[in-house]
Protein backbone atom coordinates (compact mmCIF):
# COMPACT_ATOMS: atom_id res chain seq x y z
CA UNK A 1 0.00 0.00 0.00
CA UNK A 2 1.23 3.49 -0.85
CA UNK A 3 0.96 6.67 1.12
CA UNK A 4 -2.43 8.32 1.57
CA UNK A 5 -3.29 10.86 -1.13
CA UNK A 6 -3.57 14.52 -0.05
CA UNK A 7 -4.94 16.08 -3.24
CA UNK A 8 -6.54 14.99 -6.48
CA UNK A 9 -6.52 16.93 -9.75
CA UNK A 10 -9.54 16.11 -11.90
CA UNK A 11 -9.79 17.27 -15.51
CA UNK A 12 -13.31 17.22 -16.98
CA UNK A 13 -14.51 17.87 -20.51
CA UNK A 14 -17.93 19.34 -19.77
CA UNK A 15 -18.94 21.29 -16.67
CA UNK A 16 -22.18 20.17 -15.10
CA UNK A 17 -22.90 21.75 -11.74
CA UNK A 18 -24.29 18.51 -10.28
CA UNK A 19 -21.22 16.52 -11.41
CA UNK A 20 -18.84 19.15 -10.05
CA UNK A 21 -20.66 19.19 -6.69
CA UNK A 22 -20.73 15.38 -6.53
CA UNK A 23 -16.99 15.10 -7.22
CA UNK A 24 -16.15 17.73 -4.58
CA UNK A 25 -18.42 16.12 -1.98
CA UNK A 26 -17.07 12.63 -2.66
CA UNK A 27 -13.45 13.74 -2.41
CA UNK A 28 -13.94 15.72 0.80
CA UNK A 29 -16.41 13.54 2.69
CA UNK A 30 -15.74 9.95 1.62
CA UNK A 31 -12.01 10.08 0.87
CA UNK A 32 -10.90 13.08 2.92
CA UNK A 33 -8.73 14.60 0.19
CA UNK A 34 -8.63 18.06 -1.32
CA UNK A 35 -9.48 18.24 -5.00
CA UNK A 36 -9.07 20.68 -7.84
CA UNK A 37 -11.45 20.36 -10.78
CA UNK A 38 -10.31 21.88 -14.09
CA UNK A 39 -12.06 22.09 -17.44
CA UNK A 40 -10.00 20.59 -20.27
CA UNK A 41 -10.78 23.60 -22.46
CA UNK A 42 -9.18 25.85 -19.83
CA UNK A 43 -5.88 24.03 -20.34
CA UNK A 44 -6.13 24.21 -24.14
CA UNK A 45 -6.75 27.90 -24.72
CA UNK A 46 -4.35 30.71 -25.42
CA UNK A 47 -0.66 31.02 -26.13
CA UNK A 48 2.09 29.08 -24.37
CA UNK A 49 2.45 31.96 -21.90
CA UNK A 50 -1.29 31.89 -21.16
CA UNK A 51 -1.12 28.14 -20.57
CA UNK A 52 1.83 28.59 -18.20
CA UNK A 53 -0.15 31.23 -16.29
CA UNK A 54 -3.17 28.92 -16.03
CA UNK A 55 -1.06 25.99 -14.79
CA UNK A 56 0.68 28.28 -12.30
CA UNK A 57 -2.69 29.49 -10.93
CA UNK A 58 -3.88 25.90 -10.58
CA UNK A 59 -0.69 25.10 -8.67
CA UNK A 60 -1.24 28.07 -6.36
CA UNK A 61 -4.82 26.92 -5.68
CA UNK A 62 -3.66 23.38 -4.89
CA UNK A 63 -0.89 24.73 -2.65
CA UNK A 64 -3.45 26.80 -0.73
CA UNK A 65 -5.78 23.82 -0.32
CA UNK A 66 -2.90 21.84 1.19
CA UNK A 67 -2.26 24.57 3.75
CA UNK A 68 0.41 26.60 1.96
CA UNK A 69 0.50 30.35 1.49
CA UNK A 70 -1.03 31.16 -1.90
CA UNK A 71 1.30 34.05 -2.66
CA UNK A 72 4.31 32.67 -0.82
CA UNK A 73 5.05 30.23 -3.64
CA UNK A 74 7.91 30.98 -6.00
CA UNK A 75 7.06 30.88 -9.67
CA UNK A 76 9.47 28.85 -11.79
CA UNK A 77 8.48 31.03 -14.76
CA UNK A 78 9.49 34.43 -13.37
CA UNK A 79 13.03 35.78 -13.28
CA UNK A 80 13.99 37.14 -9.86
CA UNK A 81 16.76 39.45 -11.09
CA UNK A 82 16.37 43.15 -11.89
CA UNK A 83 18.48 46.24 -12.43
CA UNK A 84 18.16 49.69 -10.89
Amino acid sequence: MGKRKRCVLIIITILFAFRYAAVKKLCYTKYGVACQVVLATTLQRGSDQTKRNIVEKIGIQINAKLGGEPWGSLSPFVSRSFEM
